[in-house]
């Protein structure tokens, strides 16, 4: 049950600051449902390629999310390249470098667990369903039934 709350953990989440909680997202569901569909042999390539996805919505999100609560404005690649050697430069003089170097090394080493928890959670979550075709496909149409019923509105 990892992996699921991982994803909706993050599909959940306000793109900008202030925004609206999506609480039915649509998108776990449907990677859940395609990862029981998924062969064996592509199944490493597949997660993978899953995380890398999550880890690129998740950096995205934070850089939306800074740049939001900064300057009350969406996240601009072109435009806001320089803003993460400002802010180091900003962080590292107000507490100090050292201080500033545990705290940067103790963010990358959340993220990556988190994105390793996730790689393996989906790992868990395919082999889990080590079922019948008709069976995974029976549970890949619940979670999507489930997914919409939650969505519609009350």
């Amino acid at each position: 049950m990892l992996a699921p709350a991982l994803l909706y953990a993050l599909a959940v989440i306000p793109l900008r600051p202030g925004g609206d909680w999506q609480w039915t997202p649509i998108e776990p569901a449907l990677m859940l449902a395609a990862m029981l569909l998924v062969p064996r042999r592509a199944d490493r390539g597949i997660r993978a390629l899953v995380v890398l996805v999550f880890g690129l919505l998740l950096a995205l999100t934070a850089a939306d999310w800074g740049t939001g609560l900064a300057f009350g404005r969406p996240f601009d690649l072109t435009r806001d390249s320089q803003l993460p050697r400002f802010g180091w430069n900003v962080f590292a003089n107000a507490i100090g470098t050292g201080p500033a170097v545990t705290v940067l090394i103790a963010v990358i080493t959340a993220v990556l667990c988190l994105l390793v928890l996730l790689f393996y959670g989906l790992g868990a979550w395919t082999r889990a369903s080590g079922r019948p075709r008709v069976q995974r496909i029976m549970i890949v149409v619940a979670l999507l039934a489930a997914t919409v019923a939650a969505a519609l509105p009350r």
